[in-house]
């Protein structure tokens, strides 16, 4: 919190290495946010040029805001209000530590800014100690994470590439063990924009671990090694053997016993028990669907392919 600067300190401009790597840290992963937080928006709303200008000259926090209430207008009901409060403190912090005066006081960091000038003869600022930092990119790790799953979500879904840098899926490399509360507010975010019918094609099955529609390890809206937006072998989006857009036997676009387009017992688009697009939880079963999670049950693909390929979509 910002204050008078209390008399008396040792004050010094030399920063210490680490304040200074800790200040690049976060100002390289916060620019990461940004631009993921951007092309999301592109893709939202369908922009044109001159619109992704207008986007990209907005501050963060508008940015974000509006996606999150696209996703309220979506889910009657739902409230994001401490997912736009955690954001808008990220943006804030951020500001400080860009705009910010930074020096050392009895060994501690303090910064100034005058946007908090109460009176003409306080130095207004305040300490930024270590716990700060670890929060902020503990925090940002989180989101840059999910917004990168998202982004994947969105780009498989519409057809639409925003962007020739690769992103690499940051929510794996993530500091372990705290504000998983959060992370799990943004999966919801995805899941109910996903879901919504003005977003997307629909993702048919179960939610839950395991399951068809679900945005975690294994799932048919994971992005990683063996989800259903997974472009490597195994993956929904992988054309080779085994992949969910192969169309020889056990591949995601195989209409024979087994695969993915198979309406019978153990198939792909099965909705009994053990079926690919079955709403219950999935069956471990032998004769059980086991099969990627192809385009056709996760709605990964535009929708003039998925009514030419999937006979469940005409």
């Amino acid at each position: 919190m910002h204050t008078p600067m209390p008399e008396g300190l040792r004050l010094s401009q030399e920063i210490p290495d680490q304040v200074k790597l800790a200040l690049a840290d976060a100002v390289i992963v916060f620019g990461r946010i940004e631009q993921e937080l951007i092309e999301i928006a592109w893709i939202m709303s369908n922009a044109d040029l001159k619109q992704r200008l207008r986007i990209a000259r907005a501050p963060t926090k508008e940015n974000f805001v509006d996606i999150i209430e696209a996703v309220e207008q979506a889910e009657p009901g739902l409230k994001l209000d401490a997912l736009k409060e955690t954001v808008r403190q990220l943006a804030d912090d951020r500001n400080l530590m860009v705009h910010g005066a930074w020096t050392m006081t009895n060994e501690k960091p303090w910064v100034v800014w005058h946007k908090f000038a109460e009176d003409t003869d306080s130095v207004i600022g305040e300490y930024f100690e270590p716990w700060r930092f670890e929060r902020f990119m503990t925090k940002s790790l989180h989101l840059l994470g999910m917004l990168r799953q998202f982004h994947n979500i969105l780009e498989a879904q519409t057809g639409v590439k925003t962007t020739s840098i690769p992103r690499s899926d940051a929510i794996n490399s993530r500091p372990p063990g705290r504000n998983m509360k959060f992370v799990s507010v943004v999966v919801v975010v995805a899941s109910v924009l996903l879901c919504s019918p003005g977003n997307a094609a629909g993702c048919f099955g179960y939610t839950g671990p395991g399951g068809a529609c679900y945005s975690g390890p294994g799932g048919g809206l994971y992005s990683g090694p063996g989800g259903g937006l997974y472009s490597g072998p195994g993956g929904g989006l992988y054309s080779g053997p085994g992949g969910g857009l192969y169309s020889g036997p056990g591949g995601g676009m195989y209409s024979g016993p087994g695969g993915g387009l198979y309406t019978g017992p153990g198939g792909g688009l099965y909705d009994g028990p053990g079926g690919g697009v079955y709403t219950g939880p999935p069956s471990k079963d032998s004769d059980a669907y086991h099969g990627p999670f192809g385009p056709c049950i996760t709605g990964a693909a535009d929708n003039s392919w998925l009514a030419s390929n999937c006979p469940n979509r005409r």
